[in-house]
């Protein structure tokens, strides 16, 4: 009898931390007890949303495998699909030594405590609604994480644990329906400082670690934001931010309180107004951004941006997908349809890797930090 580990986590008061086990089971899976959703089954519901299949690596890509999901649905169990697409993929340690693996999606989180082949759903029974983003301070014995998204209303809402996942509450409501909180960001230097903001642009700050929030609209940022990203400076505290709106790219060098356009660097490139990715390293590299017109860096904080020479031509596909080695920033990946490609000279020469199974879009491309060998892939399509 094939035995197959199981990721369960267990949510205990008395430790306050998430606590994973595997667990050996037979032919039928029992997840019960741990999920609450449909993850894609063949009902009609299913067949109206997106849905994003997850693949992993283990070889630095040149190979990669379906990810697998548990339901307690017995006509899908194992089934690589999930539904609605993948937002942010992060990681942390637990007290216990687990590596943990979160995917955030529009249809809860799901973690994984193998490298990525095995995924279930958790914090199910605190988060409701989609999730949009995952911060993560792992610089104490017990993970602090902070959630956007929106609740279980339908309000865009902020939760917040400090018992890494053990529970969580929910610190922050919108006033609108149609404004869910896109983006949450620590501050690298003072990890008591965290930042978010919303669809429509509403800008948040905490100064205890997400707990209360002080807002003011970011009027600057016309078009509906899609993701927020925070500029690390060494050994001193950031105060630069980056948002990707529908409408293109802005910074503010102030925290937050004044927001300024950048999209005078990307007029010259056809196409590259349209920003589905963006990207700084841990090494502190330069500024990459995958858009319509393709891949885009720029050394001087998005003040001007120039071509990544590439093996693609410019204009011609749209680059989905950015990521780059958590410690070697030479290390490039850039997702294109189904094809991954790869570079570990900044550009000067790449190769490319195929991801399996009729990949329609790739959203996400996730190195792990402490095993760059591990790859995982989330790409996207309609069903």
């Amino acid at each position: 009898m094939k035995q197959i580990a199981i990721v369960i986590i267990i949510f205990s008061c008395a430790i306050g931390i998430i606590t994973v086990a595997l667990k050996q089971a037979s032919s039928v899976v029992d997840t019960e007890s741990l999920l609450g959703i449909d993850l894609g089954g063949d009902d009609s519901d299913s067949q109206r949303v997106q849905s994003f299949d997850l693949f992993v690596s283990t070889d630095k890509g040149n190979e990669f495998e379906p990810a697998r999901h548990f339901s307690n649905s017995p006509d899908i169990q194992n089934k690589p699909r999930f539904t609605h697409k993948v937002n942010d993929i992060e990681y942390f340690v637990d007290l216990y030594g687990n590596s943990i693996v979160l995917i955030a999606t529009d249809a809860g989180i799901f973690a994984s405590t193998d490298q990525g082949i095995q995924w279930e759903e958790v914090f199910q029974d605190y988060i409701r609604g989609p999730v949009y983003d995952i911060a993560i301070d792992d610089t104490k014995s017990v993970a602090s994480l902070v959630i956007a998204g929106t609740n279980g209303h339908g309000e865009g809402a902020i939760f917040v644990s400090v018992s890494g996942g053990n529970s969580f509450l929910e610190s922050f409501v919108t006033a609108q329906r149609d404004d869910p909180v896109m983006s949450v960001v620590y501050d690298e230097y003072n990890k008591n400082t965290v930042y978010a903001i919303t669809k429509n642009g509403l800008f948040l700050t905490s100064a205890d670690s997400g707990h209360s929030w002080d807002s003011r609209q970011a009027t600057v940022i016309a078009g509906a934001v899609d993701r927020m990203v925070l500029y690390p400076h060494r050994n001193v505290r950031s105060t630069t931010l980056f948002v990707v709106a529908e409408d293109g790219l802005y910074r503010s060098t102030t925290s937050g309180e004044t927001w300024q356009s950048l999209n005078n660097g990307l007029v010259a490139y056809p196409g590259a107004i349209t920003i589905h990715d963006i990207h700084i390293s841990e090494e502190f590299s330069p500024l990459y951004i995958g858009t319509d017109y393709g891949l885009l860096v720029s050394n001087n904080a998005g003040n001007s941006f120039q071509q990544v020479s590439f093996l693609v031509p410019y204009g011609t596909e749209p680059v989905t997908a950015v990521a780059i080695h958590p410690r070697d920033s030479a290390i490039i990946y850039a997702g294109i349809g189904k094809k991954v490609y790869v570079t570990e000279n900044g550009g000067q020469s790449w190769r490319v890797h195929t991801v399996p199974n009729g990949t329609d879009t790739m959203d996400f491309i996730f190195v792990h930090p402490f095993n760059s060998s591990v790859i995982l892939i989330a790409s996207s399509r309609g069903v």
